[in-house]
């Protein structure tokens, strides 16, 4: 009957010692991770930069071209044109020396299409996401 208590108490702690080594690991693990560079980075002079243009492009730039094109058409374009120019500047500008390259196109490409179907179905079909 001992042996069998002083059996579990020993796997108890062997458990405990094995969960504290992974415990160590894991968090070596995310000290690498934390260490490393991540592809798209956004300081606080870039978040509000996105925010500045997310308000003109929702706001100001469909009330001057409400003239020409109607409000909801002039918010889908100003809406993926403009948000997606200010992801890609202050990515590739603010937070990183790139400046214009390939990779730039590719990304405001797929930016400016995928914010425009989001703004498309967020006005004309009331769907959101």
């Amino acid at each position: 009957m001992q042996n069998n208590i002083k059996n579990k108490k020993s796997k108890e702690n062997i458990s405990k010692t094995n969960t504290s080594k992974k415990y160590k690991s894991n968090n070596e693990a995310i000290s690498e991770k934390n260490n490393s560079s991540y592809p798209f980075k956004f300081s606080y002079k870039s978040s509000f930069f996105i925010c500045f243009i997310m308000i003109l492009s929702n706001f100001f730039v469909p009330m001057l071209l409400s003239n020409l094109i109607s409000i909801k058409l002039s918010t889908v374009l100003a809406n993926g044109i403009m948000i997606a120019w200010a992801v890609c500047y202050s990515q590739y500008y603010i937070e990183t020396d790139k400046g214009f390259n390939k990779s730039m196109i590719k990304i405001y490409l797929g930016l400016a299409v995928s914010i425009s179907a989001i703004t498309y179905f967020w006005l004309y079909h009331n769907l959101y996401i």
